[in-house]
């Protein structure tokens, strides 16, 4: 249907903004507001950002995917498909991009990324496409070279994408040895099998147990059986699956793993998981018997803590003996659960009917003894008195307490410390650590209503100060604690802290405070910088190195360096900056007349980092330090040449930094150089090329194969030239081997006579 003008556009501006409410705002931003003038006028003022919705699909690993239902494909390609939108965005936001890109779904997109981030590709990026379950994408990645990790896999396995565990499990791209190149042998199974057990995906579970159970059919050919034979006599964890896997270890690699299962698909709430794997007579009935009594306990309680009532009701008829019923009252107020107040009420009956029970065995025992009742303390504690001890013991410290209460992140966190008050718990003893426990996890609501009825200075306390330091500085919890304690309860110590535990936002926000709470009176002549004494020069250095290498914004550094007089780091700025961070750096230090250069081992530094587009900007402005000086071959770097694999599958590097990421540099660079060069430098370029191919000899096969494409057409007649050489060389060099006399060889008719 072709699209309306505006002659024959009937629909009200009023209209248009009812429609627009009624969808994705991506959609009215693409589609809707770019249907004709009128739409765009109704629109004007709204709808004028693309917002990239993304997730995070595993609670405990720092990687997010893109919702791919909303995601603007076409309208990232377009925009992200230049270099222009890159240069002012420093290396984490753009590495969180290629991320997103990698887990859409959408190719395009990722082939945007890919050309234009300047980013190195580490674990985390194929990880997202894993946890995306997007195999398109992570094949993409595997033919770039990108480095792999077991975490992909288990991300893979979390969220039930079953097919890019078979993928590589199966090996069906046998030359790039992925099963290697994710570090995934037999023994690893277990791992994969703990994440899908977190994340409920009993499908994922079956695949794996089925690797478990004996093949049906013996290997038909002769290669098979020879393959699984010398997996078997090597004990190679990363033997093939096609017929000749061992199924008993990976048998027994489950059942080894079944305690760790159970709990994860305890703590995550999985109950039909659970259910599964604790059936009496299921595949794991022998691996639970052989539970040791703590193990039992520990399974209870995370049951009790993180269940709903219905499961543990059901559990706690056969394990009650395990664990004690005030006990379990206290877990049930650790846990997250919703129903909380019920599973208290619920044990706290069965506490009070089996208090009663031995009381009255007592008596009756001592009436038989001609004695009286009970006597003593204990005697006469009821149930609530008996929790009110459990739960102390819990909250003895703050670290102790942020351990073992992960409700402490749930909005109705007080109600449940209203609920042990109720019990008898004092006020006032367990509200330092609890405040604390709260600032350091981030919860500023319920720290809130926590000051709200508890002040720690009218108690004679002071912990506000330490709170932060303890693992903490979250911005909420900040500006609570500048609400209530003014902005000088921080200072230069608590800004340098925050940089140095990687709490980016709160760096900020704790600079931008200190620089409003301190400029008023205390500028110089010219009015720009703080004056000496407020902050040693040094601490503002170290808040900026700080800064700069965690990929903080221009406008941070600039602050940093013109308010608070922090020296610019620009290695540092290189790290995790962008272009324009660095152009900034470079222009500054140019107008002071100080060094603007950096060393090759320094470059190197950066591209091993992953920020390949600072490292090129670097180059390309000659601030290569000694002057006029090229980059060195990787292989003269110690810092990648040194690398030398340990063993058969310790290969040549894997990991968030890496000389794989140095070699992407070289090759951008030399490829680029390599087109423009005359065919008289041919020699020497094919020499420089032998000499990295074979730095990467114990590489993984997949970045190997990578390489080898990388190698420019012009040069592949003279690589094989100077090969050819290098193998005669070799052959000249090599001494003659002696010759062996030949033994005589003893027939049987010789040995009869």
């Amino acid at each position: 249907m072709p699209l309306k003008t505006d002659d024959d556009f009937k629909l009200s501006p009023e209209l248009i903004e009812d429609i627009a409410g009624r969808l994705h705002r991506n959609e009215v931003v693409t589609n809707l507001k770019l249907l004709n003038s009128k739409a765009a006028a109704a629109l004007r003022g709204s709808y004028s950002t693309i917002r990239l919705e993304h997730r995070k699909p595993v609670p405990y690993r720092n990687v997010y995917i893109a919702c791919a239902e909303t995601w603007p494909g076409d309208a990232f390609a377009r925009h992200w498909g230049r270099p222009e939108p890159w240069r002012s965005l420093p290396f984490p936001r753009r590495l969180r991009l290629l991320c997103l890109a990698a887990s859409s779904h959408h190719p395009p997109s990722l082939g945007a990324a890919l050309t234009h981030s300047g980013v190195g590709l580490a674990p985390a990026v194929i990880e997202a496409a894993a946890a995306a379950g997007d195999l398109d994408a992570f094949l993409r990645l595997v033919s770039e070279g990108c480095d792999c990790a077991m975490a992909a896999l288990e991300a893979a396995a979390h969220c039930g994408q079953l097919h890019v565990l078979q993928w590589v499990w199966e090996e069906l791209e046998p030359g790039l040895q992925l099963r290697q190149a994710f570090d995934c042998g037999t023994d690893e199974l277990g791992h994969l099998a703990m994440s899908a057990c977190a994340g409920g995906q009993g499908h994922v579970l079956t695949w794996l147990e089925s690797l478990a159970d004996p093949p049906t059919q013996p290997p038909t050919t002769a290669a098979a059986a020879a393959g699984a034979a010398g997996a078997a006599a090597t004990g190679s964890k990363h033997s093939s699956n096609r017929g000749g896997l061992d199924h008993v270890r990976v048998r027994e690699r489950l059942e080894s793993s079944f305690f760790a299962m159970a709990n994860q698909a305890a703590v995550h709430g999985r109950t039909g998981l659970l259910d599964r794997l604790l059936q009496p007579d299921g595949r794991y009935a022998d691996a639970f018997e052989g539970l040791a009594n703590y193990m039992v306990k520990e399974l209870f309680l995370h049951i009790g803590s993180f269940c709903p009532l219905a499961t543990l009701q059901r559990y706690h008829a056969t394990w009650a003996p395990h664990v004690s019923e005030e006990e379990m009252v206290v877990v049930a107020l650790q846990g997250t659960t919703a129903d909380w107040r019920e599973k208290c009420d619920c044990m706290l009956e069965k506490l009070a009917a089996a208090l009663e029970e031995e009381r009255a065995a007592a008596e009756a025992m001592g009436q038989q003894a001609g004695g009286g009742v009970l006597e003593g303390p204990e005697a006469q504690e009821g149930p609530a008195a008996l929790v009110v001890r459990v739960a102390r013991s819990y909250m003895r410290g703050w670290g102790q307490f942020a351990e073992h209460w992960p409700s402490k992140n749930v909005p109705d966190f007080m109600e449940r410390m209203r609920y042990l008050t109720a019990l008898g718990l004092p006020s006032g003893e367990w509200e330092p650590q609890v405040a604390t426990a709260l600032a350091a996890t981030g919860n500023a609501v319920t720290l809130r209503q926590l000051l709200d009825m508890w002040n720690p200075a009218a108690a004679g306390r002071r912990e506000h100060s330490e709170w932060q330091r303890k693992y903490g500085y979250h911005v909420p919890v900040l500006e609570l604690l500048v609400e209530r304690f003014g902005a000088g309860v921080f200072g230069l110590e608590d800004i340098i802290a925050a940089g140095e535990s990687y709490r980016m936002p709160a760096l900020q926000y704790l600079v931008n405070t200190w620089v409003q709470a301190h400029a008023a009176g205390q500028q110089d002549s010219s009015g720009s910088k703080i004056a000496a004494g407020s902050g040693g020069a040094r601490g503002w250095g170290k808040a900026l190195s700080c800064a700069a290498e965690q990929g903080a914004d221009l406008s941070l550094l600039r602050l940093l360096h013109e308010r608070c007089g922090a020296a610019i780091d620009l290695a540092a700025v290189a790290t995790g900056g962008s272009e324009d961070s660095i152009q900034w750096a470079v222009g500054t230090l140019r107008a002071a007349r100080r060094d603007a250069s950096l060393t090759a081992d320094q470059v190197w530094r950066i591209a091993e980092f992953g920020n390949l587009a600072a490292a090129a900007w670097v180059l390309d402005h000659g601030l290569l330090s000694p002057r006029g000086r090229a980059l060195p071959h990787p292989a003269d770097c110690p810092c990648i040449s040194a690398f030398k694999p340990a063993g058969d599958y310790e290969c040549w590097t894997i990991g968030d930094r890496g000389p794989v990421n140095c070699i992407r540099l070289w090759v951008a660079r030399r490829a680029m150089a390599a087109a423009a060069a005359p065919a008289g430098s041919r020699a020497h370029q094919a020499k420089e090329w032998v000499r990295l191919e074979a730095l990467v000899a114990n590489g993984m096969p997949h970045q190997k194969a990578w390489l080898r494409r990388q190698r420019p057409q012009e040069l592949q007649q003279a690589v094989a030239a100077y090969e050819e050489e290098e193998e005669k060389e070799k052959k000249k060099k090599k001494p003659a081997q002696p010759q062996q006399p030949q033994a005589k060889v003893k027939t049987r008719s010789s040995r009869r006579r």
